[in-house]
């Protein structure tokens, strides 16, 4: 027997590959258990986060496993395994073990020290382990994943300053825009991340009911796109009409797939991406 990871993130895809490559919280489960189903794999979890996949197994035999999970990988999200394996890499034994433990410690994270990793490797294993897709191997594993998790967080400074991306991201518009009070933010998507104080206009990509935006008074704009999301059908001449925009704006944007692309935002004028 043998453990491997075979997985892609920010460092080895852009975000193209990286977008058509998931495993959403909706069929995760199901995931699991289709890979469970493929020749040589024993155990498995898999944690996918908007800047990486990544699939952990046990199996019994190296390659015929790790060649396994790439054809799953890519099968499962309708590419072929030419189309991605340049962006995919491999850790067996130890090293698997040592990457484990640096990703759920967040140091192999965009932002070094951000706590969300834990919370998803934490969930990575519980629904694996939900289906009976982990065994004796993988349950002692993740049992120290999650204590290393937790020690890196209590015997070490890395959480000290620890922000997410969404944190650096205001903290990046106040380098480019000085006193960001007062000003006018257009939000796009109007998820969980969407509702918030403050005068913004809001750009939906989730088919979100209009009702959930109403209850916020101190939202100025509510611009609907008619095409699904990730078909990027918006109507950016629209953007112009936002107030406070100044031809300037900021790109952030934590969620995938991306139509956002930079040759979008400069059709609307100044923006840093």
């Amino acid at each position: 027997m043998q453990i491997i990871a075979v997985g892609l993130n920010h460092k080895t895809a852009p975000v193209g590959i990286r977008e058509t490559i998931s495993f959403p919280e909706s069929v995760i489960r199901d995931a699991v258990k289709t890979l469970g189903q493929y020749k040589h794999i024993k155990e498995s979890v898999i944690l996918s986060t908007c800047n990486r996949v990544e699939v952990y197994s046990v199996v019994d035999d190296e390659d015929k496993g790790i060649a396994a999970v790439k054809g799953f990988m890519a099968h499962y999200n309708n590419k072929k395994v030419k189309d991605i394996e340049e962006h995919l890499y491999t850790y067996s034994g130890e090293a698997m073990v040592n990457h484990v433990f640096r990703v759920v410690a967040s140091l192999d994270s965009m932002i070094v020290g951000e706590p969300q990793i834990f919370g998803q490797m934490k969930n990575a294993y519980n629904y694996a382990f939900e289906i009976k897709n982990t065994k004796n191997i993988f349950n002692t594993l993740f049992k120290f994943t999650s204590q290393v998790g937790k020690e890196v967080r209590s015997d070490t400074d890395i959480g000290k300053n620890a922000v997410s991306i969404s944190f650096a991201a205001v903290e990046l518009a106040k380098k480019i825009f000085g006193d960001v009070e007062g000003k006018t933010v257009m939000i796009v998507g109007a998820g969980e991340g969407a509702i918030q104080r403050g005068p913004v206009g809001v750009v939906d990509r989730t088919q979100l009911p209009d009702d959930r935006l109403h209850r916020h008074g101190d939202v100025d704009a509510f611009l609907r796109s008619a095409d699904p999301p990730g078909r990027g059908g918006h109507d950016w001449q629209h953007l112009h009409g936002l107030p406070g925009l100044g031809g300037r704006g900021l790109r952030h944007d934590r969620r995938e797939p991306d139509p956002l692309s930079p040759r979008r935002l400069r059709q609307i004028g100044r923006a840093h991406v």
